[in-house]
């Protein structure tokens, strides 16, 4: 491509950036996604800090307490159960069961202590085993949920507390209390997909990484391909092609759409960032992020997995915003805008939910052949790749090739509309389709075939 194709690029790029900043298909949604940045970790650091503090807001204040299996005691209080802290805990006697079964049905208004009380007995048997029997009035102030949380926790630790109690070596202990985990495997099944399958947490990450990346190239395609439409059948472009040429055209608006997409993107993580920062300081570190599983679903996160997974963005954002002003050109008439739009929208349609079938197979199958062919091809990497690279079920090693074949394609795409271009944004008559294109290609000779021309 020679360079006075580009004549005029800059000027493009400058009038459509200020056009785009002050449209409202650019303000609103930046507005929307900055509050969304902005409450979601106070939101997150309230919640954190409510359930840090959930015992203090729980419905059961009182608990009294029956040892009807005849343990020792049953050191409740001592145990750290979450669910019950905050709450006092009083003994009673066997036979002191029906009357406070009474107690608790008679106290039933809000205004008095015992209505947010439960009756905790615990029972054992030859024929069940051991029973965590809990009884509350059912007009009273406990909600059944944390009576139930309660119920859970109990269970839990019984189930520890019984070994425990036994005078035991500890190693007979923990072998008695050994979970027993059963795996059921179809051999040849197994023999196929020996990959492990993905975690529920990794699964998310990457379906949301997915996702964004997939709003954020939709999004900047719509600055693109719709405007060129617009322009051409408008007859708006005949005279700008009188001071820019057809190239610049095209490179000028890509080149805005992605620069309001970045600015779009830096301010989202500013204030994102900076409500992070405010909320942490205010409310303590958000609980989720201390959590193991969650950690663990990040675990192939670096500065080169990260540098990559941008690369793969920016890469998808002028790869398909190429794309999408190609298409655009294609319509001669308004009424044909979203005939010739099709082909685009078609393709990258099949791209996401190649993808997202690509995600539903890790669950069972985990990171397989599908999988990493979508990660590698170019239409479907630049949604599924970087998920995968930051939650470390792909290595960076696979990662490179995989994106250098998304810049290759990317500069194919780049030389196949210098070729044509030209040719098409001039065009009339019918609505150009994929082999009128090919065609222009073939027949170009620096500045594009002619077809479709009257």
């Amino acid at each position: 491509m020679k360079s006075n194709e580009m004549t005029g690029w800059k000027q493009v790029y400058s009038f459509t950036l200020s056009q785009l900043f002050k449209q409202s298909s650019f303000v609103v949604p930046l507005v929307i996604l900055c509050l969304a940045a902005l409450l979601i970790f106070p939101v997150l650091s309230l919640k954190n800090k409510d359930g840090a503090t959930g015992v203090q807001s729980s419905s059961v204040h009182r608990a009294y307490l029956c040892n009807s299996a005849y343990f020792q005691e049953l050191p409740l209080e001592e145990a750290g159960i979450d669910a019950l802290s905050g709450v006092e805990i009083i003994p009673i006697e066997k036979e002191q069961l029906e009357a406070t079964e009474t107690l608790l049905s008679e106290n039933i208004s809000g205004d008095q202590p015992d209505a947010s009380a439960i009756l905790i007995d615990i029972q054992r048997s030859l024929e069940t085993g051991y029973t965590v029997h809990v009884q509350y009035a059912a007009g009273g102030a406990v909600d059944d949920g944390d009576v139930a949380a309660i119920a859970d926790a109990i269970t839990a630790w019984l189930v520890v507390y019984k070994v425990e109690s036994v005078d035991a070596p500890q190693e007979v202990i923990q072998d008695i209390t050994a979970p027993v985990v059963t795996e059921i495997h179809k051999y040849e099944d197994y023999v196929k997909n020996s990959e492990k399958p993905v975690s529920e947490e990794k699964f998310f990450l990457v379906y949301i990484i997915l996702f964004v990346f997939f709003i954020i190239i939709n999004m900047s395609t719509s600055m693109v391909g719709p405007k060129i439409a617009e322009e051409k059948t408008s007859k708006v472009v005949e005279y700008l092609l009188t001071n820019v040429r057809p190239m610049a055209l095209i490179i000028g608006k890509v080149l805005a759409a992605l620069v309001a997409v970045l600015v779009e993107i830096g301010m989202v993580v500013v204030v994102g960032f900076a409500s992070f920062t405010i909320s942490g300081m205010l409310w303590g570190k958000i609980e989720l992020l201390k959590n193991a599983s969650f950690v663990e679903a990040f675990s192939g996160l670096s500065p080169v997995t990260v540098a990559v997974g941008l690369v793969m963005l920016l890469l998808g954002l002028l790869f398909f915003c190429l794309l999408s002003g190609l298409f655009g050109a294609t319509a001669s008439k308004v009424e044909e805008i979203a005939q010739g739009y099709q082909t685009f929208t078609l393709l990258i349609m099949i791209a996401m939910f190649a993808s997202l079938a690509a995600l539903t197979m890790m669950p069972m199958h985990g990171v397989n052949g599908f999988v990493k062919f979508t990660a590698v091809f170019p239409l479907t990497s630049f949604f599924i790749l970087p998920g995968l690279l930051i939650s470390g079920e792909l290595s960076v090693a696979f990662a490179i090739p995989a994106t250098l074949l998304s810049v290759l394609a990317t500069i194919f795409l780049f030389w196949f509309i210098a070729r044509v271009y030209e040719s098409a944004i001039v065009a009339s008559g019918k609505v150009l389709k994929l082999p009128d294109l090919i065609k222009m290609a073939k027949n170009a000779n620096g500045k594009g075939g002619k077809v479709n021309e009257k």
